[in-house]
């Protein structure tokens, strides 16, 4: 039995899709006043925190980017900076992964 071409289509669009994609995984884990945040991708991520969406870009040599309302900053492992209404501290800091702690 021969499998239209149109099937196997569409079938493989989703494999290709996640392959061409790449992998972001995202953790957040708030309590009233903080809000931890592990992010691992190759490109970036987009993460709420609280009621602010938030952008993680640029995870490379113990560097971070984050963007928040057409605000951007870069901060570096250790160090502590403002992004809007929310503080933002770099726990840790890799190529492609980052843990962040937010606080309001």
């Amino acid at each position: 039995m021969r499998i239209p071409r149109f099937l196997v289509a569409v079938a493989a669009a989703p494999l290709l899709m996640t392959s061409l994609s790449g992998c972001t995984t995202t953790s957040v884990v708030c309590s009233t006043n903080s809000c931890n945040v592990s992010v691992k991708t190759a490109g970036q991520a987009t993460t709420k925190v609280w009621d602010h969406e938030v952008t993680v870009s640029d995870l490379d040599g113990g560097s971070v980017t984050m963007s928040y309302g057409g605000q951007s900053i870069t901060l570096q492992q250790g160090e502590v900076g403002e992004l809007g209404p929310l503080s933002v501290e770099v726990k840790e800091a890799a190529d492609g992964k980052v843990k962040l702690q937010f606080t309001r």
